[in-house]
């Protein structure tokens, strides 16, 4: 879970040597940031700072937010199939993207387990706008 994001030069060699050890009908479940709707049209406003590459910025680079339709073509054209998708972490996603509110901080001390349910409800309701990651489930071929 959460590792394609972290290499800078690509993730395709990662989803090559997947293909290799995963045996036919096997499941892979990957996780990573994703560029979801709000990302999106906050990157299309330029809202965020560009990415310029020095050494300076290179050493202390963590990682991308990806595209899910870029990670699901790559994943297919290594007879990766999707079988299912959806946001995760909208509670997060909405933290990253507008600072932690009075409703969130809530949410996090809700008893009884209440946080997670409200996070898992919240990601069926608003995890493509929202959402910090996508869970992506393939399937080889």
């Amino acid at each position: 879970l959460g590792v394609i994001e972290h290499f800078y030069d690509g993730y395709e060699p990662i989803i090559k040597e997947v293909h290799r050890v995963l045996r036919k009908g096997g499941i892979l479940f990957l996780t990573f940031p994703a560029m979801n709707a709000t990302r999106r049209h906050k990157a299309a406003d330029g809202r965020y700072q560009r990415w310029e590459e020095t050494p300076e910025r290179l050493s202390r680079f963590y990682q991308f937010a990806l595209s899910p339709q870029s990670v699901i073509e790559a994943c297919a054209s290594e007879g990766l199939e999707l079988i299912g998708s959806r946001g995760i972490g909208s509670l997060k996603g909405v933290e990253d993207e507008y600072g932690q509110s009075n409703l969130v901080r809530m949410i996090k001390k809700a008893p009884f387990g209440g946080a997670a349910k409200i996070s898992i409800a919240s990601d069926y309701l608003v995890g493509d706008r929202y959402a910090h990651s996508r869970l992506l489930i393939l399937k080889k071929r």
